[in-house]
């Protein structure tokens, strides 16, 4: 009888053990989910809670493509440091095999904010990809993007996409090819990449017109108050120390330090996004100003140019004015903080039918600088 149940009971623990092989461990079970292309997708992505099939290749400094907001997100900023960290880091599709079709897109949907320059948020493909240099060999396919919306109070609209529809060039069509989104910030400041619902489809498609953007509230070019934020715009230092910042509910510049009773020399830029002005005929800059202490003309200038250039931001530059009234006075013989002067400019002829951005230039030295704070800028 012991024989006969110790038998009983080792086919029992076999069955049991023959069981357990065939349950994958918890381990296995695979937490990103992959879109599985339906008809004529060759390719899909939602981003919504996983990378996917995509895969994140930093070449460059820190940072990555991580899922925010249910999008695939590239970003330099820090909110809790509150700091940017440079980086360059690519969204590497697998490989997709384009044999055997006659022509093949891809669209996306996307909003990009604080874009500081065209080469910083590129869309790529290659058939050579080498995963040990994943920066080379690539193409360019895009790397222009249409301005965020903004709500009406001026503000970032981060629940409207843009819709990007792009063919793949024809010399890659017949091959095994993979896509990517390239991102580049410097430790200054960068922009922020938001992208969702990605597809590579057959055939070709009515491409969608990045150089057409979204206008502003109003059918402003450029709207930007200044009260809270620096907005679309950026800071930055190129000699020196300082930076424009907020302060009294505008954009401010000034070397001197009210703590420490000392002036740090420093020239800054605070820079536009860049400016789209095909398809029209004239345009006009208007905001508001305080200048004091000015010591001299050439030390704050508004500028404007068509070949910004992050990595040397002091370059290419085309003087629009250097000349500003004196601040108001009070009946007391101080400055008046509390009144404005209205400032008006018009475009430079040259400049209209092209993408441009224009630029606020402080300096100051260290015996002493002025202070210059603006607000209320609308370009249209």
């Amino acid at each position: 009888m012991k024989k006969y149940f110790s038998i009983v009971t080792s086919l029992a623990l076999a069955l049991g053990f023959t069981a357990c092989e065939d349950v994958p461990a918890p381990y296995e079970i695979p937490s990103d989910q992959t879109e599985t292309p339906v008809g004529d997708e060759l390719l899909s992505e939602t981003f919504a809670s996983t990378l996917g099939s995509f895969t994140n290749a930093t070449t460059q400094g820190a940072g990555e493509w991580k899922i925010d907001f249910k999008t695939a997100k590239a970003s330099g900023y820090d909110k809790d440091t509150k700091k940017t960290t440079a980086g360059t880091y690519y969204l590497v599709s697998p490989e997709i095999n384009l044999s055997g079709i006659d022509a093949a897109h891809v669209t996306f949907e996307y909003i990009l904010a604080y874009n500081k320059g065209a080469e910083n948020q590129q869309l790529l493909i290659t058939d050579k990809y080498d995963a040990a240099k994943p920066a080379e060999g690539w193409t360019l396919i895009s790397q222009e993007w249409k301005e965020p919306n903004k709500k009406e109070d001026g503000k970032i609209d981060w629940k409207t996409f843009h819709s990007a529809a792009i063919n793949l060039p024809a010399q890659f069509i017949g091959k095994k090819v993979r896509i990517a989104l390239r991102y580049n910030t410097d430790a200054t400041s960068g922009s922020t990449w938001e992208v969702r619902n990605l597809k590579v489809k057959k055939g070709n498609v009515t491409q969608s017109t990045p150089d057409t953007p979204q206008p502003p509230v109003n059918g402003d070019l450029l709207n930007e108050t200044f009260a809270s934020t620096l907005g679309s715009f950026t800071n930055v230092t190129t000699q020196g120390a300082g930076e424009w910042k907020i302060d009294f509910k505008t954009a401010k510049a000034s070397g001197y330090d009210k703590d420490t009773r000392k002036t740090i020399a420093g020239t800054y830029y605070l820079i536009s996004p860049e400016v789209n002005l095909s398809g029209i005929n004239a345009a006009n800059l208007t905001f508001e100003y305080i200048l004091a202490y000015n010591k001299s003309a050439e030390n704050q200038q508004l500028l404007i140019t068509d070949k910004y250039d992050a990595a040397k931001p002091a370059d290419g530059w085309t003087l629009i004015s250097q000349d500003w009234k004196e601040p108001n006075k009070k009946a007391d013989g101080k400055i008046d903080w509390k009144t404005f002067h209205s400032a008006t400019f018009g475009i430079p002829a040259e400049f209209i039918g092209k993408k441009v951005r224009i630029a606020f230039r402080y300096n100051t030295e260290a015996a002493g600088g002025s202070t210059w704070e603006i607000r209320n800028l609308k370009m249209k």
